[in-house]
């Protein structure tokens, strides 16, 4: 068989140095074609970013064109202005304190026109003001052939220093007008002369179109009548208008965008909308990786190529605006891309090479490999299965397979001879190991059985004897115990009724002896009311020692062990409500539906959960003490089935217990809790439930000045099954 692998190995090694070839020859190619695809990209990229300057530098023209139309009306006579017969449909609006050109009568139409909307009365206005509605009114002409000339500039209009504005194309002044806020856009602010001292052309930042028209941004100019500036002439293009350049960028894996010296994008076919409620920041087109932020991105130099974070970065800066048009693409989609491109060549090739070496391999194998393979694999065959077939094989090869055919049959026989006798005596052997197996195992489960009743055995007797003594002790201490509390409050009663007597009869008395009697009366009141408190504190102890001490088991019955605690969750927090008004604690709840019910003993084990519940509520709400401003004490309870038990978790997020204290909270009258707060034997009647009485476990998780939490877990048990006594 030696054989046989080095032919795999070397026919093997032979494809594998013909995969080498092809693979060097495939990234030779890779690396051509990417430099070729990336010459082509960066050359597309400069056509589109020449595209969208020369589109800038229209609108930058039209814009320039209104401004020195506007400033030679402002030099000459402007009544010489088209459409200056308007002026007289100019009129102040009914129950408003503004005038607009509203309607527009014939012979004019309002298709023709911008609608000039300003606020306050026509009367007693300056020849300034008259003279700057005739200029307003002859930039129609200029405004109507820069919105045929750009399809996507939607608004143009002149904003004026003496309180109107004409907006082109007409709209009413119910959709725009003049307002005290229109001196504060950008449109106007920009080229104020505190803002523009220099009179340059300026653009502003992306903004929601007041009438509409979506995302938009505005180039404008400052108008000067010689020295005195009077306003401003713009033109509003919607971002769409700049996405139909981008997108017919044709290298799908690169992201082409603009944006604006604020870092705010202007464009990018997947972020950005004219539709858009607001503006996007050019951050959600930077990928992580890159590790750019919108001042790296300003800082990177033009024209050059960037590779940060498996990106390319290339940005082209705008002659005509503050702006850039950035394309970003990952190198591994752009590899990937070209590599899909190359491979069909080297496809072809492969396949071309491996359709030669098949050939040759199969002819070697058909005349010799497979034979002798067969030869091999029969002899195996052989030696393991009686009467193995013979393969089909050329008839030189048949007599071999008919001698080891005829060996091994002859040695098979003698094999079998002296396997059926070792056969015989293993099965008596095994038969008697079995017996003996069975009958140790029977007498090992009949000790363990009777290890754990003898256990069980002396426990109850233990806990009998115990339970007797403690309610003997608890019964003879109850009686004098009741005789100390009833008096007490008799007591307090007669202390009362002393002191009305004295007080009715204060003017008879000498004030000194009034004063010495009422200050005895009120230390005997204190001294009695104390006798009551510590009494009342010993009676509890006396109930908890009976309660303990309560030997016979209740009744198991099939409850709903959700409701059951949902129930006593909601009694404890109540009950403590009760006693606080104050107290709060916030209870998060998350119950298994599939428990559904199980048999335990109702009234015991909602008296655990009840003490249990108990104390995580103290335990949380005591923690506000030590916790900043803003803590809210919370506990959380939940239930759910793990494997063959019942889970139940009660989590308070108190102080938590220390390690060296939740080793005794099972312990009879220990307790936590400051001095007349607890009995110490709520816990350790718990634990007896849990464990004793259903057989459960009873668990402490907790950390220090973080949580405490109680776990429960019960055996499921279907309802009529007798729990083990």
């Amino acid at each position: 068989m030696a054989f046989f692998g080095r032919y795999r190995r070397l026919m093997r090694l032979t494809y594998g140095v013909l995969l080498a070839i092809s693979a060097a020859l495939f990234l030779m190619n890779v690396k051509t074609q990417y430099r070729s695809t990336r010459s082509l990209m960066d050359e597309r990229f400069r056509q589109t970013a020449d595209s969208i300057d020369f589109l800038v530098k229209s609108l930058t023209d039209h814009v320039e064109g209104f401004r020195a139309v506007a400033e030679t009306y402002w030099r000459e006579d402007a009544r010489s202005c088209p459409y200056g017969a308007l002026v007289g449909q100019i009129r102040e609006l009914p129950g408003k304190n503004a005038f607009a050109l509203e309607p527009v009568k014939a012979p004019f139409k309002a298709s023709e026109t911008g609608n000039i909307t300003g606020a306050g009365r026509l009367s007693g206005r300056s020849a300034s003001f008259a003279k700057g509605v005739r200029v307003a009114l002859g930039m129609n002409t200029q405004f109507g052939a820069a919105l045929r000339n750009m399809p996507g500039v939607v608004w143009a209009y002149y904003t004026s220093v003496d309180g109107f504005i004409s907006m082109y194309p007409w709209v009413p002044y119910t959709e725009y007008h003049y307002s005290e806020i229109t001196h504060t856009g950008e449109f106007y602010s920009l080229g104020a002369p505190s803002a523009n001292p220099t009179r340059r052309r300026f653009w502003t930042g992306v903004y929601v179109d007041q009438c509409g028209k979506g995302l938009m941004v505005t180039c404008g100019a400052p108008v000067y009548a010689q020295d005195r500036f009077v306003g401003t002439v713009a033109a509003d293009a919607t971002l769409d208008l700049l996405n139909t350049y981008l997108k017919g960028y044709p290298y799908k894996a690169s992201s082409l965008f603009i944006v604006n010296d604020r870092g705010e994008m202007l464009a990018h076919p997947g972020l950005v909308r004219s539709t858009d409620p607001d503006v996007k920041n050019v951050k959600l087109a930077l990928p992580r990786a890159t590790g750019l932020t919108p001042a790296k991105l300003a800082a990177l130099a033009p024209g050059k190529e960037h590779v940060l974070g498996g990106y390319v970065v290339v940005c082209h800066q705008l002659k005509s605006a503050p702006w850039r048009v950035v394309m970003l693409t990952p190198r591994a989609s752009l590899v990937r891309s070209v590599a899909v491109q190359s491979a069909g060549p080297l496809v072809v090739l492969l396949v071309g090479m491996t359709l030669m070496l098949l050939v040759a391999n199969s002819l070697t194998r058909r005349e010799f490999i497979e034979p002798a393979e067969k030869l091999v694999t029969h002899i195996d065959a052989a030696s393991r299965t009686p009467d193995a077939a013979i393969p089909p094989v050329p008839d030189a090869w048949r007599s071999w397979f008919d001698t080891v055919s005829h060996v091994f049959s002859e040695h098979r026989d003698l094999l079998e001879q002296l396997r059926s006798q070792n056969e015989h005596l293993e099965e008596l052997v095994a038969a008697r190991t079995a017996e003996v197996s069975k009958r140790n195992d029977e007498l090992a489960a009949a000790m363990d059985r009777l290890k754990e009743m003898q256990r069980q055995i002396v426990t109850q007797e233990k806990m009998a004897a115990l339970g007797g003594l403690t309610a003997g002790i608890a019964h003879e201490i109850k009686n004098p115990l009741n005789f100390v509390n009833n008096f007490s409050e008799l007591s307090l009663g007669l202390l009362d009724e002393i002191a009305e007597l004295l007080q009715k009869s204060s003017e008879r008395l000498d004030p000194d002896d009034l004063a010495d009697l009422q200050d005895i009366l009120g230390d005997l009141r204190q001294n009695a009311a104390k006798i009551n408190e510590h009494g009342k504190r010993a009676d509890s102890i006396v109930r908890g020692m009976l309660l303990h001490s309560r030997g016979k088991p209740g009744q198991a019955q099939e409850i709903d062990l959700n409701a059951l605690v949902a129930e006593y969750v909601n009694l404890a927090y109540h009950g403590l409500r009760a006693v606080d008004a104050e107290f709060n604690v916030k209870i998060d709840t998350e119950y298994d539906p599939s428990i559904g019910r199980i048999s335990v003993v109702p009234q015991d084990l909602s008296r655990a959960i009840l003490n249990i519940v108990n104390n995580a509520c103290y335990a949380a709400y005591d923690a506000r003490k030590q916790r900043p401003a803003g803590f809210m004490p919370a506990i959380r309870v939940t239930t759910k089935v793990v494997g063959d038990r019942i889970e139940i978790r009660i989590r308070d997020n108190g102080d938590g217990i220390p390690a060296d204290v939740r080793e005794k909270v099972f312990t009879p009258f220990y307790t936590t809790k400051p001095a007349g707060k607890g009995t110490g034997l709520g816990l350790s009647i718990t634990y007896d439930i849990i464990v004793q009485e259903h057989q459960g476990e009873l668990l402490i998780e907790s950390e220090d000045h973080q949580f405490t939490e109680f776990i429960i877990r019960l055996p499921v048990r279907p309802h009529g099954q007798e729990r083990e006594q």
